[in-house]
Parts: structure tokens; sequence; C-alpha cells
């Protein structure tokens, strides 16, 4: 009367030979093996699947994949930056693990943080659960965010002010939720496609501001959906800090005169990163190079703003917004000293550089924005997470900035 057990039995390479002799009430019992030379001997109630799978974690000690089980650690995150201030994001990272589905069946990510300076909050949804329609992952991204656009400048890559920063701050409040199949193997090299909806919010009412005299398109309440893909590989040894390998990811996305647009515009991304370590560890040169470009009558919270930590960190957040973006940046990591208390540590130094600028409609400019600038790290020895305070110098501002991981 107890409850039945599904066997599942994983054949190995070369000719196997499967007899099912279980006689009486039983459970399922699943063969595995991809091999074209299997023998699967009538009789019983087994059942033979034309599929190979990774052994299971006691098979294989240099691959260690759970296929049973769950697991649930904290995923924390924390930046700082001029602009935002100190931005702390908890967060847990809950995975639940089936049999041959690599390296896990179904992952939740859910973080929600609150920027001290702006006073403002941001919450990240991502699900992804593995070979769930057609073979494919499906992938659901939800955030709302007081924190994406802070600055309006307008469009240009030669804007100039002579106002506070205060004047051109905005209250900008942002929900999007992204919904794709997804095929690859989830981070390493994938294609997704589906659809997307964006909702801002922008406060152009304000009389001592600049965003209330530009009043662009796209401000107030404006809704937006389209339909996205987006693609990447990655080949990086280590995730946190590489030292070797290739990343590269890109989007493209459509949205028709729906909603709030009054004509459909069209938008492309992408960024690719190299790790070079000919000594080693010591040191690992880190390049980047990104670009940005839209097409048709752009919302302004959808155009390709510059300038921030992650881009040309000496300027303020969205000091530029064009309809195109190019960008490179380099970044000459090196380890310096390693300790063991009250943790195991590396300590290193590294050295920054960042061009970048953008195109707007109208304008004819030959600028380019940089950056010089360094700072030091903390990293664990495995590699698997860093954290970095570097400071930036540009245009005549310097920049101080912090967070957990490198920006690329």
């Amino acid at each position: 009367g107890g409850r039945r057990i599904t066997v599942r039995v994983v054949g190995g390479g070369g000719r196997d030979v499967f007899r099912d002799e279980v006689s009486g009430p039983a459970g399922a019992t699943l063969l595995y093996d991809g091999g074209a030379e299997t023998a699967f001997l009538p009789g019983g109630s087994a059942t033979l699947v034309r599929a190979s799978h990774s052994p299971p974690l006691s098979w294989w000690e240099e691959r260690r994949e759970l296929d049973w089980g769950t697991q649930t650690i904290p995923q924390p995150t924390a930046s700082y930056d001029d602009d935002r201030g100190l931005v702390l994001m908890p967060g847990l990272d809950y995975r639940h693990f089936d049999f041959g589905k690599s390296p896990f069946g179904t992952r939740i990510q859910l973080k929600a943080g609150w920027s001290l300076a702006l006073h403002e909050p941001v919450v990240d949804l991502r699900y992804l659960g593995r070979r769930v329609l057609l073979d494919g992952d499906l992938r659901l991204h939800v955030r709302w965010s007081g924190i994406e656009i802070i600055n309006f400048y307008g469009f240009g890559n030669e804007t100039t002010t002579n106002r506070s920063k205060d004047f051109h701050r905005i209250s900008h409040k942002q929900v999007s939720t992204t919904l794709a199949l997804s095929f690859g193997e989830v981070e390493s090299t994938y294609v997704e496609l589906g659809p997307t909806f964006v909702y801002t919010s922008t406060d152009t009412t304000s009389e001592a501001s600049f965003i209330a005299l530009e009043d662009p398109y796209g401000g107030g309440r404006f809704a937006r959906i389209g339909v996205r893909t987006a693609f990447g590989f990655d080949s990086r040894d280590h995730r946190g800090r590489p030292t070797r390998g290739t990343r590269f990811s890109g989007e493209l996305g459509s949205y028709p005169g729906l909603l709030d647009v009054e004509s459909g515009f069209q938008e492309a991304r992408g960024q690719i990163s190299g790790y070079f370590s000919p000594l080693g560890d010591r040191p690992v040169l880190a390049l980047r190079a990104a670009g940005e470009k839209l097409w048709g009558e752009v919302p302004f919270p959808s155009a390709a703003f510059l300038g921030g930590p992650t881009t040309v960190r000496s300027l303020r957040l969205q000091r530029y917004a064009g309809d195109a973006l190019l960008l490179g940046s380099a970044e000459l990591r090196m380890p310096v000293w390693r300790v063991f208390y009250p943790m195991p540590l590396d300590i290193g130094l590294y050295a920054l550089a960042d061009v970048g600028r953008v195109w707007a409609p109208g304008e004819s400019s030959g600028v380019w924005h940089s950056a010089l600038g360094g700072g030091v790290f903390f990293g664990l020895i495995d590699r698997s997470e860093v954290v970095r305070v570097a400071v930036a110098r540009g245009a005549g501002r310097t920049a101080l900035m912090a967070g957990l991981g490198f920006i690329y």
C-alpha cells in the first residue's frame, strides 16, 4: 500500500543491454540511453528514453550537479555612486533540482532594495524553468524601480548646463515585465524570444526642473508593449573575477504604435568583453565594447544614455542622451596580497579607462567623453565574488563608486 517509486536507469557509453525482470506491482522504470547500439530486450514495463543525461552528483567529482532536492542561498547586492548614493538590495536565490535538467530544474531570484539618497525602491524578480515548452526554457523578469533614470539633460552629445544637479534631477518610476522562451544552456549560450511590457511614470510638472521645460515625448505616464529577442555567449573561466574568456550579449526590440506609442520604434544593443592573462592571473586585462542604436520616434525613457558607474564613469548618470551610442572600456586588474584572516581574500589594485559618445538627430559632434581612474578590490580566492571601490576623473569631475562585482 506504499507509494510507488520511479526508478531511473542511466546507461553509460558503449553497447548496453537492458532487461526488465520486475514482477508484480511496481512504479515506473525509465532507461535513459542515447547510444545507437543499446539493446532493450522485450518484457516488463520499463520505458526506453532515447536521451543521454549528465551523471548524478555521486558519480562525477569534477561536476557536482544535484538532480533532486532544493537549495536557497542569500544573494545580496549593494552599490554606491554619487547620484543614487548607497543602494542596498538583499535577495534570495531558490533552486529546485530535477533529474535530467542541468544545472537545475527551476530557479527563482528575488531582490528588494532601497536607495538611501533618492528614497526610492527597487524590486527585481526572475524566474527560470528548464525544458518547459518545446525543449525550451521559460524566463520571466519583473522589475519595479524608482532609480533607473534619475537625470535628464536633453538630447545631444554636447549638451551644456550652468544649473545645479537638482535642476536636472527627475522623478521617474518604471515597471517592466518580460516573458521569453529561451533555448540554450541557461547563461553560457542562449537565444530567447518573447513579449515585453514597460510602464513609466515621469513627473514633468515641477516648475523648477529641466524636464518640465523640455516636456519630452515619453514623459508623464507612458506604456509600451513589444517583442524582443536576446542572445548571449559566455566562455569566461570564472563569473566573478575571470582571467580569460569572452562574453557577448545582445538584444533586439520592436515596439509598434500601440498604447501610448504614437509610431513604432525599434532598438538594438550589444556588448562584448574579453579577458586576457598571459602571465596567469597577475595581471588580467579586461576589455569591453558596447553600442546601442534606435530607429523611429523614440520616447525619452528608451534613449541611449551615456554616463554613470557602468558606462563613462566620471560622468553623472544619464549625462548625455541620443538615438545611438558607442562605448569602450579597459581595466588592468592586479592581485597584490593574499590574506587568510578573517577570511581568505585576494586584495588587488586596478586601473580603468572609459571612452564613449552618443549621436542625436540634428547634431554634428566629434566629441568623445573619457574617464581615467583606479581602485582597489577584495575578492574570494575561488574568484566567485569581489568587492570593488574606485575613483574616476574626466571632464573636470571626479566620481566615487563602489559595488559587489566588476561592472563587466
